[in-house]
């Protein structure tokens, strides 16, 4: 029975999929917004990619938002290129990268519903910002 356990949760699951719901989206320059968030995930065991866009207005106009990031997963850790950047846990990951103009810290955890929630803090060196922020996006069905 533990081997059955330890076999189970040698490798911890990152799920595939798209989710939408609210969040916040603030950035220096731009403002705080309430926004629809939707993050789509693709992962296997050996990539891990994150697209999340952020649909808000400011001063009337529209504004569409889409990142996309991209890791190299060896077992538990995230790479990009060969810099370990972050790590998965059994129902989150946790990304921490440092690069010459700024660092990224993010955070997605994901429930037994398969809801997801988060956060990601980017800091440029020369005081610039993000931070986006959601709670329990909804999977979307296809």
């Amino acid at each position: 029975m533990i081997t059955l356990l330890l076999a189970v949760f040698a490798f911890a699951e990152i799920p595939s999929g798209q989710w939408q719901g609210k969040g916040i989206y603030e950035a220096w320059g731009v403002g705080r917004f309430e926004s629809d968030a939707r993050i789509e995930i693709e992962s296997n065991p050996s990539v891990l990619k994150i697209k999340d866009c952020w649909k808000f207005e400011r001063q009337g106009k529209p504004w569409n938002l889409c990142y996309e990031h991209s890791f190299d997963r060896r077992g538990e850790e995230l790479y990009v290129e060969e810099t370990k950047v972050g790590n998965v846990r059994e129902n989150e990951f946790e990304i921490i990268y440092k690069r010459d103009e700024g660092q990224i810290h993010a955070i997605l955890r994901w429930d037994v519903q398969n809801r997801l929630s988060g956060f990601h803090n980017a800091v440029s060196r020369t005081g610039r910002y993000t931070n986006k922020s959601s709670d329990l996006l909804e999977p979307m069905t296809p």
